[in-house]
């Protein structure tokens, strides 16, 4: 998807749906595929569907070189309608271990 498809794309989106100014989408993954999302809109109106920002959602991820490998990433997208911008903060998961307590008996 081009930046342009994009673009117009929120342009669709704000013609639909005229009091929206913010939609969010948060996403999440991991042991190598992708798990799920969930989309909602400021402010909430009944009639958005999650299906309507799809295509946005892949092309974000996928330009932020996601990784559900492993312990996987997570992020939220945030696409504003007011100003026309879409933005994507992507996070990548590890698992970490930290000594707890250490007791030897003799």
């Amino acid at each position: 998807m081009e930046d342009k498809e994009i673009l117009d794309k929120i342009d669709y989106l704000k013609n639909k749906y005229p009091s929206v100014t913010e939609i969010y989408i948060n996403y999440y993954g991991s042991g190598d595929s992708f798990e799920g999302y969930d989309a909602s809109c400021t402010p909430h109106i009944e009639e958005f569907s999650d299906s309507e920002v799809e295509d946005i959602m892949e092309e974000m991820i996928e330009r932020a070189d996601s990784n559900f490998n492993n312990d996987g990433s997570r992020g939220t997208i945030i696409i504003n309608l007011a100003d026309k911008s879409v933005n994507i903060e992507d996070y990548s998961q590890f698992m970490s271990e930290e000594l707890n307590a250490e007791i030897t008996i003799k």
